[in-house]
């Protein structure tokens, strides 16, 4: 088999790769003047595990190091020290600003903070909990004696709590979603300043790590399915973001299912695979199969397991941070 075009620029790939890490460099030293470095750059796995024969791209995350430096309020803005939060999908943004130690409460999803948050880091499980979106318990609400309460749609307990209130509004983009917490506590010019950040440092890395000369495949695995998946996802708007291409028919938005007529439409120079089921063994039944194998990246060993929950979640600036991660690392480790 001859080596694909991705490998042939190998030579060029090593050269970038020191450029890569000279950006790492360059990003943390931009980072701190507005808040510290890129969270978790220092520590993202380089000896990933496997599954089925394909390593795990962040099985050494270390969450601690997610949420990054802490934000200034602006001047005049409103500065809560006590916040509530009554939607979990609120904390990444908290988590952004570097404010996550000041969330006295939080909601939950089926008691408990869903599982997917867990790349938040630890500081998540420690906050109090007041009983489940959509049923807060008002005395526990009440208790965490909050200066504001985070909510998106409606105040649940506004009859309840007294302190300010900020509600967010529904079904937005993840980046106003953002930008209207960071207003919500006094920090509406420090989350532009992220965003920006954001956006600058990605494409810079995008450079670094060649992604304009590469297509990158999505594909997820559900308990008896498989679909590539378009540009809709978070993870592939922040694939976007890096300038990373993908195959033409994963240039649409919603996902398409595979099947034995279009089973090679998940080839590309590199494949993240997720699975969306707790029952895996339908994916690691297809990733183990020689028709799986004979494709391309897989031959080439350029397949990474990706958190499905992170990818595919309601995304956050503290989530961007990590996708972005997982891409700079495993396109480094692929062209080298």
């Amino acid at each position: 088999m001859a080596r694909p075009p991705f490998i042939a620029r190998s030579h060029i790939a090593r050269g970038v790769g020191v450029l890569a890490v000279t950006l790492s460099a360059l990003t943390a030293a931009a980072c701190a003047g507005s808040g510290g470095t890129v969270p978790g750059e220092e520590t993202i796995s380089k000896t990933p595990t496997r599954v089925a024969s394909v390593d795990i791209a962040n099985s050494n995350r270390d969450t601690g190091k997610t949420c990054r430096a802490a934000t200034d309020a602006d001047p005049g803005a409103p500065d809560p020290q006590r916040i509530l939060v009554t939607d979990v999908s609120l904390l990444d943004a908290l988590c952004g600003l570097g404010i996550q130690s000041r969330v006295v409460g939080t909601a939950t999803v089926a008691g408990a903070v869903p599982a997917g948050l867990d790349y938040l880091g630890p500081w998540v499980g420690g906050v109090a909990k007041v009983g489940d979106q959509g049923a807060i318990d008002g005395a526990k609400a009440a208790a965490t004696d909050p200066d504001v309460v985070l909510s998106v749609g409606s105040d649940p307990v506004a009859d309840q709590v007294k302190a300010r209130s900020v509600v967010i509004a529904p079904k937005q983009s993840w980046e106003d979603t953002f930008l209207a917490v960071a207003r919500g506590v006094g920090r509406g010019q420090a989350g532009q300043e992220r965003l920006d950040d954001l956006n600058r440092i990605t494409k810079d890395i995008g450079r670094g790590i060649d992604a304009a000369h590469t297509q990158a495949s999505m594909v997820r695995f559900g308990k008896d399915d498989e679909f590539v998946q378009g540009t809709a996802p978070f993870a592939a708007q922040m694939m976007t973001l890096l300038g990373v291409q993908r195959p033409a028919v994963q240039r649409v938005p919603g996902p398409i299912e595979v099947t034995d007529k279009n089973f090679h439409d998940a080839d590309a120079d590199i494949i993240y695979v997720s699975f969306a089921a707790a029952d895996e063994s339908y994916g690691k039944k297809v990733l183990t199969s020689g028709r799986w194998l004979d494709m391309g990246a897989p031959s080439w060993k350029r397949v990474f397991i990706v958190d499905d929950a992170l990818w595919f979640g309601a995304g956050g600036l503290a989530a961007a941070w990590c996708v972005v991660q997982d891409i700079q690392y495993t396109l480094n480790s692929a062209s080298s």
